[in-house]
Formats: C-alpha cells, sequence, structure tokens
C-alpha cells in the first residue's frame, strides 16, 4: 500500500512500532492526529527524562543544610525580587528548599519596598512585600526604608515584632512624629536606628521616649537636636549627625543617660545663644563619666571642643580622635594645650605615649601657615589623632600641647612634613628635642624631594640633642629614613644618600661612636601620580631595584657611621633577588661591628 507521507523517508528515524503505525494511516488527517498525539507523548517524556536527570546530577547529592547555606549567600543588592523568585522555579527540590530558608527571603524585603521597583504599580508591591515578608519568618528586620509613607508602614503591620534594624528618613514634622509613634508602640526588638531628618521645625516635647520601650537599642544615628530626647541605658554606639544646634546641657543629659556607651562620634556645633541663657543657670557640678568609652570621635570649633572635652571623663585605653574644623590663621591655638588637664580624664590618668606621629599639612597655597597632626600610640595601638593640632612654628605652644597629652616621654618620633619641612630652622627642632629626654628612635617618612633638605636638619638636630652633657644614655638609638627612588633617574637618590652619610660622619666626628642603627626604606611613586602618602615604615612597599642600589654602592661607606645598616624589608618581587642573596621581603641587614672584629 502506497504511503499517504509525500516523503517516507523522514519517518524511517522513528521507533519501528510507531513507524509501522504510521505508515499504517490512510489519508492526511489520521496524519496529523497521530503525530500531534505522539508530540504531546514524546514531550512528557522529555520532562520525565529531564528530571530523572537532574535528579541524579552531584548537586542534588548536596545536604539540604548545605544548599541553605548557599542560597543565604546568593542575594545581593544587584538581585531584583523577579530574579530571587526565579530561582525557585529551576527545579522542585530548589523550591522546596528555598521555602524552608527564611534567610534568603528577608534579603529582598528592603527590594521589595523600594518606590522606584514599583513606581506606578502599588499593588505588585504589596503583593511581593507580603510575599517576601510572610517566607523571611521568623528572621529578623533589618529594614533600609529611605523615606516612606504610612501606607508603606502598614505593610509591616504584624511583623514589627520582628525589626532590629531601621534605616528612616523624615522629611517634614509630621513624618517624624509618625516615625517615631511606630516605632514606640511596636518595635520592642530594635536595636539599630538611624533616623535622618530634612531640616525643619522640631517640636522637642513630642519626642521624647522611655527606656522600657527600646530595652534592647544599642546603635543610635539621629540628628544632635534629638539625642536627649531619645538617650537610653541600653546605648552603646551614638553618632549623632546634622547641622542642627545642640546645647551643651542637653548634649551631657543625653550622654549620662547612657552609662553603657562604647563609640561616640559627635560634630559639636552648639547653640551659643541657647547656652547664654540656659548656663546662666546651669553649670556642671560634676564631670559626665563614660566609663566603658572605647572611641571618641569629635569634630568642632576649638571652643566647643575645648568645653566639652573639660565635662567628660574616660578611660585610660579610650581612642581620642579630634577633628578642628575652624581654621583661620597662624595667631589662633586650634586645641588648648590644658584641654584635658582634669585629673580625672582618660588622657590624663593614661599610660604615657610612647610613639608620636607628626604630619604637616601644607596650607601655603590659601595664603595660611602651616599645620601639624598629631598621632600618639601606646605599645602600638593609637590611643590619640588630633587633626590638627597646632600650627607647626610655634615651638612653645608644641611643646605646651605634649605636656597636654602626656607625650613628653615619647620614645619614638615619626615625622612627615612633604613639602614644609625645610622651613623649619634648627632652633626649633632643637628645643623641640630637648623637650623629648627619652627620645631614642626618629623616623623621617617623607620621600618627597621638598622634604630633603627638611630631613637633614632634623636628624642632624636629633643626634645633636644625644650629646647634649645633661641627656642620660638609656638604649639603643636608631633612624628610619625613607627616601625617593627614581624611575628613570637615581640622581636624587644619590643626593640624599649623600645627605645621610654626611649627617652620619659629622656625628661621629662630634661623639667619637656611631650609630647604632640606621634603616634605610627606598619608596618609588606609581607613574600616574607623584603625590605620597604618609609611610608607616612597617607597612612601606620597598623600591627592590632601587635598594639593590643602595646595598652594592653605599653600605659600605654608610657602615664607618653605623654599626647597623638595614636596607628596605617591603614586598618585592623575585626579581629583586641580587648581589646580596636575600629572598623577597628580607631585609639587606649588614652589622658592621661584626665585619670589624672579622677584620
Amino acid at each position: 500500500m502506497a504511503s499517504v507521507l509525500p516523503t517516507p523517508q523522514l519517518a524511517f528515524s522513528l521507533p519501528d512500532a510507531d513507524l509501522s503505525s504510521l505508515m499504517g494511516l490512510s489519508d492526511a488527517s489520521e496524519v496529523r492526529e497521530w503525530t500531534e498525539g505522539k508530540i504531546s507523548e514524546y514531550k512528557k517524556h522529555i520532562l520525565t527524562l529531564t528530571a530523572i536527570h537532574n535528579s541524579i546530577s552531584p548537586i542534588n547529592k548536596l545536604p539540604t543544610e548545605i544548599l541553605q547555606n548557599v542560597f543565604e549567600l546568593v542575594p545581593d543588592r544587584r538581585c531584583t525580587v523577579f530574579w530571587m523568585l526565579s530561582l525557585q522555579s529551576v527545579c522542585h527540590r530548589w523550591r522546596s528548599v528555598l521555602l524552608a530558608t527564611p534567610e534568603y527571603w528577608v534579603q529582598g524585603i528592603n527590594e521589595g519596598m523600594c518606590l522606584q521597583v514599583w513606581e506606578g504599580d502599588p499593588d505588585s508591591r504589596s503583593y511581593f512585600c507580603d510575599l517576601f515578608l510572610a517566607r523571611s519568618k521568623p528572621c529578623p528586620l533589618e529594614l533600609n526604608m529611605g523615606t516612606r509613607s504610612s501606607k508603606m508602614w502598614e505593610v509591616l503591620e504584624g511583623h514589627f515584632d520582628r525589626v532590629t534594624s531601621v534605616s528612616v528618613r523624615a522629611t517634614d514634622e509630621e513624618n517624624l512624629l509618625d516615625i517615631i509613634w511606630i516605632m514606640r508602640k511596636n518595635m520592642k526588638s530594635l536595636q539599630r536606628l538611624t533616623l535622618k531628618v530634612y531640616r525643619f521645625r522640631i517640636r522637642q516635647c513630642w519626642l521624647s521616649w522611655e527606656s522600657d520601650e527600646f530595652p534592647h537599642l544599642e546603635y543610635l544615628e539621629i540628628d544632635s537636636a534629638l539625642f536627649s530626647s531619645t538617650a537610653v541605658p541600653s546605648l552603646r554606639t551614638v553618632i549623632l549627625t546634622g547641622e542642627r544646634k545642640i546645647s551643651l546641657p542637653d548634649l551631657l543629659e543625653g550622654l549620662e543617660a547612657c552609662p553603657s556607651i562604647e563609640t561616640l562620634r559627635l560634630r559639636i556645633t552648639s547653640d551659643q545663644e541657647l547656652d547664654d541663657k540656659r548656663t546662666q543657670t546651669w553649670t556642671p557640678d560634676h564631670l559626665v563619666d563614660l566609663p566603658n568609652l572605647r572611641r571618641l570621635d569629635v569634630t568642632g570649633p576649638t571652643s566647643d571642643v575645648y568645653t566639652f572635652l573639660s565635662c567628660i571623663s574616660f578611660p585610660s585605653t579610650t581612642r581620642v580622635v579630634l577633628n578642628i574644623d575652624n581654621v583661620t590663621g597662624t595667631g589662633q591655638r586650634l586645641v588648648p594645650a590644658n584641654a584635658l588637664l582634669h585629673r580625672s580624664s582618660g588622657l590624663y590618668t593614661s599610660p604615657t605615649i610612647d610613639r608620636l606621629l607628626l604630619v604637616g599639612s601644607d596650607l601655603r597655597s590659601t595664603g595660611q601657615a602651616t599645620m601639624f597632626s598629631m598621632e600618639g600610640r601606646i605599645q602600638g595601638v593609637t590611643r590619640l589623632d588630633v587633626r590638627p593640632a597646632s600650627w607647626i612654628l610655634d615651638i612653645n605652644y608644641l611643646v605646651q600641647f605634649l605636656d597636654a597629652f602626656r607625650a613628653r616621654m615619647v620614645a619614638e618620633l615619626a615625622v612627615s612634613f612633604h613639602h614644609v619641612v625645610s622651613g623649619l630652622d634648627g632652633e626649633f627642632w632643637g628645643r623641640l628635642f630637648a623637650a623629648l629626654p627619652d627620645l631614642r628612635r626618629l623616623e623621617l617618612l617623607s620621600p618627597s624631594v621638598e622634604s630633603r633638605a627638611g630631613k637633614r636638619v632634623v636628624a642632624a638636630h636629633f643626634l645633636a640633642s644625644l650629646r647634649a652633657p645633661e641627656r642620660a644614655r638609656r638604649g639603643s638609638v636608631s633612624i628610619a629614613w625613607v627616601l625617593r627612588g627614581g624611575r628613570d633617574s637615581t640622581s636624587q637618590l644619590e643626593a640624599e644618600l649623600e645627605d645621610i652619610e654626611h649627617v652620619l660622619s659629622e656625628h661621629v666626628r662630634a661623639e667619637g661612636a656611631r650609630l647604632e642603627r640606621l634603616e634605610l626604606y627606598v619608596t618609588t611613586p606609581q607613574p600616574e601620580t607623584e603625590n605620597f602618602a604618609t609611610v608607616n615604615i612597617p607597612e612601606g612597599m620597598t623600591d627592590g631595584p632601587a635598594r639593590q642600589l643602595v646595598a652594592r654602592r653605599h653600605v659600605a661607606r654608610l657602615g664607618d657611621a653605623a654599626s647597623v645598616v638595614v636596607i628596605g624589608g617591603g614586598w618585592d618581587s623575585e626579581e629583586d633577588k641580587g648581589d646580596t642573596g636575600c629572598s623577597k621581603s628580607e631585609d639587606v641587614c649588614m652589622d658592621m661591628t661584626d665585619e670589624e672584629e672579622e677584620e
């Protein structure tokens, strides 16, 4: 019997049983009906075979707990709610695991609440927020809400008890009161609150809350003007923001309500008119003690910083960061030298600072003199950071300042004046080193060309101070000197090495003995910049080829003036291995005393 198919060979790849059935059909309508049925049947077989194939894939052998951990790490800020939902369509197992992983769904809530995602489609936003909130139970909610209307709060109804963190911005007073009322009434588990407000009038009497309303609140970032009304005993971190002014009595009142505070960061912009009115009848009868404070970061004008610090006390281990922002001219003292001299002050009772870093700031482009910032360390841990601390040329004030911060017994001094050190005369450095009787180590950190002459002056006066009759010898003396390498020329490097030889040779002639230890660190700026950041010796990246040049040409000559010469010591490439045989990140260290004994 002739086949109804115009091209019978198309059917030859079918199974024999299907081929026999197809060839027995007599007209085109029967063929179409038969093929449609087979297509549906084969599609079901394909889905079944695909499921069987996927069921034995390696990922399906993973324990459910591991797969859950993977899903927890998948979402990030770039993942939309639609993408997150799409994962549940990959396979039946993925869907079942995802539905049992609330940590996955909780990460999509902030995206689901974003107005831009659902602009013009509020019903979809409400649906997806409800979906993600339901699937994320019982995970804590950390909400980054931006500006939100009362309708958005309605979406969270029934989930407020899960909220542990809120970041929200109030657009007006009514919105602010709405936010605070909702939090006071519903968010008993709140641990972190960031509340930002636009510039509108605030009536303080409406804002206060009680400590039992937020028994777990540990982190508060809020406008300064709201702090005294919102302080609670459980707070550990307080960050005061905004441009509104706060009176000193209100600030201290708020701090006194936070005995557990560990971190305090604020910008002091006091309301002088308000302070004048209140301080007529208010005087601090005691210091506000912050016994658990670990870090204090204060920014503001000199007088306000001084007044605030005069009213508080804190432990000796507190790290203090002062940022003075009213720099106007050389006649102004930036931080009063006696600002922290209360006997109960943390800095007064702190251990003696053993390492001091002075960093110069070049303000010549603004027509102002140069200032320095100061960092003090105790046993390698930063305890004091003042930016800026004083006008650089006022040596009398600088010495008073060191006294105030108990830095006169410092053993290590690091200096970094990239552009201005050459402008300081020998008298300045002579008086400074005379004021530091225990100083045994000097670090000259600036590799800039402009600082070369100044470093020579500093080193010479440091060595001269060691020869003073009243100076007692206590331990070995060392100098660490950061030099500038060169991408195309080593002339600057060679010239500064000659400076070092000259300074040390003069010391040998005057003292009759060599410097105990000299450390040289050679660094080169990147091609795209000529600027240098302040280099801390343990962190500096040395220039390998330049280091080898110094080792070959200058170590022997420097050995006439120093017992031990150390060169480099950074993270160099393998190609930097040279004549010294040092592997990478090793120092080129020459002990000249041993060489003399061998001779």
